[in-house]
């Protein structure tokens, strides 16, 4: 079994599915139907995911009922239920599209599913979980633009969806992006945001790697 992931014991196993979660969240531009569709279905396409099911999944517990992929109509809302393997450890997910008042795809990995609370608090321990989710978040994130190109990705502990729109409009929220880094994003992105591209890592085309402490 990996070092970096270890399934934890917990005395309740909805404990499973709690402590916050690690998240992947992409922000598109406007999707059209099968925009959408191809979107999800490469996602639920990627080698080491699994899914969708009808209810959580919870290590230890029998493989819930598989069921069919949920396509977002307009204003649609919605969550869906998966399997990631992290370092050929069977994780439980969930999913959020949004299709509403922007277009955005998250996947939230609960932090109980590889790691207890009182773990939690060690630095070593925290930063290697994270290493291990964010290597297969980065991975996801980039079988995803090459079906179906995001503006941002970013790779977060309980964290949001960034909109390019309203980081240009508030300079606050703009510093603090830039401060948190760890994402992806599109060069149309960076220019409208005040950055050149070519000072960032190119990851694929017309997508740069935005790390940690790049403030303004």
């Amino acid at each position: 079994m990996s070092t970096r992931i270890q399934i934890p014991t917990h005395a309740d196993p909805r404990e499973f599915w709690s402590g916050g979660t690690y998240e992947l969240n992409l922000s598109y531009d406007t999707l059209r139907d099968n925009q959408w569709s191809r979107l999800l279905e490469s996602f639920w396409s990627i080698d080491g995911v699994f899914g969708p099911y009808e209810d959580r999944y919870t290590p230890g517990q029998a493989e819930p009922a598989r069921t069919k992929i949920r396509y977002p109509a307009p204003t649609d809302t919605y969550s869906q239920y998966g399997i990631v393997s992290v370092d050929e450890v069977h994780l439980g997910f969930e999913v959020l599209a949004t299709r509403s008042i922007f277009e955005g795809f998250s996947v939230h990995l609960p932090a109980g599913m590889v790691v207890t609370t009182s773990a939690l608090e060690n630095p070593k321990v925290a930063a290697r979980v994270r290493e291990a989710v964010e290597d297969a978040y980065r991975f996801v994130a980039l079988r995803m633009y090459e079906a179906m190109p995001f503006v941002i990705g970013s790779f977060d502990f309980n964290g949001e969806c960034y909109l390019v729109d309203e980081l240009a409009a508030d300079a606050a929220a703009r510093e603090k992006f830039f401060l948190s880094g760890n994402c992806f994003i599109q060069d149309t992105a960076l220019r409208k945001l005040g950055r050149d591209p070519d000072n960032f890592e190119q990851v694929a085309n017309g997508l740069r790697w935005l790390p940690a402490g790049r403030g303004e």
